[in-house]
């Protein structure tokens, strides 16, 4: 055998989406449909039982031979990095990789609440995404080696989806705390998953913190009870701890702004009242 043979990809259907443009496409999709084709139907089979679905498809448009980029993100002055190590549509095979909820079906078309693939994108695969084998909580990638920058539009919008993974949906805590743990992380110059963060959540009825801002903390620092960065209190604030520096949150009555950018404008004192240690 000479070198690698050719590997055959039958597509089963196509992504039908109101993006066309790839270098327009949000980072976290946008609502989308999938239609299979007549022959595959039989495949659908109580698909429905899955809430989520792993989505495999190729992406025609990709660059294919490049192996370093500067990844996703939009800020300047990003470092080349091996496509292996990263999601980037550039690749040797640009297989697209999704995990999305699934909304309806009807027939052979399966309605998704978001999809990062572009109208006409060729499905290769559809897997149920199987939470007992797939949520790896405890994973990092090199984003957790790195302190957060000043939150922005698209930080705002990185954090929301990793909450949003984690606690089910997207609302006003979660917003809330975003803004908390990006603006004090930023300033401390950490990142939310640093070994020496704790956060203190108060688990009291009646408290001013509802359950989605436990869960998002949760989510964005990856603080465990096993791992001892997660503790609980009686009182009505969300601490952050990190060496001899601590910051107590307590809700204020302000509604956090959905709008990605409006949230990462918003100072951060019309959402929380803050008591913190000085430097």
């Amino acid at each position: 055998m000479s070198g690698p043979q050719p590997i055959m990809l039958t597509p089963i259907g196509y992504v039908r989406s109101p993006i066309d443009d790839r270098e327009v496409m949000p980072n976290d999709g946008v609502p989308a449909k999938i239609e299979l084709l007549p022959e595959f139907a039989d495949g659908l089979g109580d698909i429905e039982s899955n809430s989520h679905l792993i989505i495999l498809g190729w992406f025609h448009q990709a660059h294919r031979h490049r192996l370093t980029v500067t990844g996703k993100s939009r800020r300047p002055g990003r470092e080349q990095r091996g496509v292996f190590g990263l999601r980037s549509s550039t690749r040797p095979n640009p297989v697209a990789l999704n995990i999305a909820r699934l909304v309806q079906r009807d027939g052979t078309v399966l309605s998704l609440e978001r999809l990062d693939m572009i109208d006409g994108t060729p499905v290769v695969d559809i897997k149920r995404y199987s939470p007992g084998w797939d949520d790896v909580f405890a994973a990092r990638t090199s984003r957790q080696l790195r302190p957060l920058p000043a939150p922005d539009a698209e930080l705002v919008e990185i954090l929301l989806n990793e909450v949003e993974h984690f606690h089910g949906a997207i609302n006003a805590g979660a917003r809330r705390t975003v803004r908390l743990v990006a603006d004090t992380c930023s300033r401390w110059r950490i990142n939310p998953t640093d070994p020496a963060l704790t956060v203190t959540i108060p688990m009291r009825q009646g408290a001013a913190v509802d359950g989605s801002v436990a869960d998002s903390v949760q989510a964005l620092t990856r603080a465990t009870f096993g791992s001892g960065r997660l503790r609980v209190c009686g009182g009505t604030a969300v601490v952050l701890w990190w060496r001899d520096r601590a910051v107590a949150a307590t809700a204020t009555a302000t509604e956090p702004p959905a709008d990605y950018a409006a949230l990462a404008a918003i100072p951060l004192t019309e959402l929380w009242t803050l008591e913190e240690t000085p430097e």
